[in-house]
């Protein structure tokens, strides 16, 4: 009988996962057409490409297995793995007892969905309640909620853009996104209160990767541009693009008013 080492399956799937990019995306385009019609193909190609590559790391390798866990990514944000908002879902990855990929991938995008339905419900008018809530949001005003008292005033924000979310998670994994907000932001040389409650705003609502996420990147552009005159700039440049983007996003939809 003809026995396969690990290490030859290995070599054999990444020698695949470039042939399943173009048959992903077209998957994606039909079941996130507005999303994947924001993105663009080559984000959407590189997004496939990243999904591919980190769910070969949780052992799943079919079509339909990367399909599922490249659903979530769409959902959640593509580093939801790692996410502390989603604590979750690294367990599931990470659990070595499931029969098969296809088992294991199901009881993550299972999850995923029950998140969801706690957090948004069953159809899309709490999602898009929630979109336009942002939308009527702007930095200054936004300092202006958050008040003197950075950690508490941050997490009232978090209550009153998103409160079923905010419900969901608690206070002490707010707590947790606030502080990993502050290291994340600083990284891009943001230590101002404005700019940790931009950043803090994207982490919270696309997901904690959202600087190096492919199917935002123009975030990844804003913080990593040595030109912008300074951290204000830098965050108002990343506001400004984020209504952009969403108010792309609200194309697709049918309301857009409360």
């Amino acid at each position: 009988m003809l026995t396969i080492r690990k290490e030859q399956m290995d070599v054999l799937s990444a020698s695949m996962r470039p042939g399943l990019i173009d048959p992903l995306a077209a998957h994606l385009r039909d079941h996130f057409p507005g999303q994947c019609e924001i993105l663009g193909d080559v984000p959407l190609r590189k997004t496939v490409a990243l999904g591919l590559e980190n769910a070969a790391g949780y052992g799943l390798l079919s079509e339909r297995d990367v399909f599922l866990y490249l659903s979530v990514m769409f959902m959640l944000g593509s580093f939801f793995d790692a996410d502390l908002q989603f604590p979750w879902a690294g367990p599931i990855l990470n659990r070595n007892n499931f029969p098969d990929g296809y088992t294991k991938v199901q009881a993550l995008y299972d999850a995923a969905m029950d998140y969801l339905d706690r957090t948004v419900g069953e159809n899309e008018e709490e999602h898009l309640k929630v979109l336009l809530r942002v939308r009527r949001l702007d930095p200054d005003g936004a300092a202006e909620r958050v008040g003197p008292d950075f950690t508490p005033g941050m997490i009232g924000l978090f209550r009153e853009i998103h409160p079923r979310k905010a419900a969901h998670l608690g206070n002490d994994l707010l707590e947790k996104l606030i502080a990993a907000g502050a290291e994340s932001a600083s990284k891009y040389g943001i230590t101002g209160e404005r700019g940790r409650k931009v950043t803090l705003l994207h982490m919270f609502l696309i997901g904690s990767g959202f600087d190096r996420d492919p199917q935002f990147p123009w975030a990844e552009t804003i913080l990593n541009d040595a030109t912008l005159s300074g951290e204000d700039e830098k965050a108002d440049r990343l506001y400004r693009a984020a209504m952009d983007h969403l108010n792309r996003s609200l194309e697709f939809s049918e309301i857009s008013e409360l």
